[in-house]
């Protein structure tokens, strides 16, 4: 006979009930968490390009840059 204090058998927890369940959220989780460090990293290397072309262009004054880029087109054509 069972006794009144005891807990009634009500059958496995839910985890184990649906294991697949805890798999897939699992897996959702980690995907999410690739995808924003992805989006992180692109985000960053973005900044850095943009922060470099920035200070590149703010470093060179404007005619210099003009020669240096003529220069650049005139050393393209020359080569073979």
């Amino acid at each position: 006979m069972r006794s009144p204090c005891a807990p009634a058998i009500q059958g496995p927890p839910p985890y184990l009930a649906a294991p697949h369940a805890m798999l897939t959220t699992f897996f959702i989780l980690t995907r999410l968490l690739w995808a924003a460090s992805v989006h992180l990293q692109c985000s960053c290397l973005l900044l850095g390009i943009i922060t470099a072309e920035v200070t590149r262009s703010r470093d060179t004054p404007p005619g210099e840059r003009s020669r240096k880029e003529a220069d650049r087109n005139q050393e393209n054509l020359r080569a073979p």
